[in-house]
């Protein structure tokens, strides 16, 4: 794809993902790993409110970012 569509795809992800987090603080679950059920780190939360995995996790499938 062209770089504009590029910017394009890479700002629906980034709006998913808030969305996402969105939902799970309006069903009670946000800041606990969608994988574990464990609860997510402060410093992750801090650094990206969307995350969704805690480290453990995010290291175990190999998407450490």
């Amino acid at each position: 794809p062209p770089p504009r569509e590029l910017g394009l795809q890479s700002y629906a992800q980034k709006l998913a993902r808030i969305e996402a987090a969105l939902s799970r603080m309006e069903k009670g679950c946000y800041g606990f790993c969608l994988t574990c059920e464990g609860r997510i780190g402060l410093h992750r939360l801090e650094a990206d409110p969307a995350e969704a995995m805690c480290e453990t996790c995010d290291v175990d499938k190999g998407c450490v970012r």
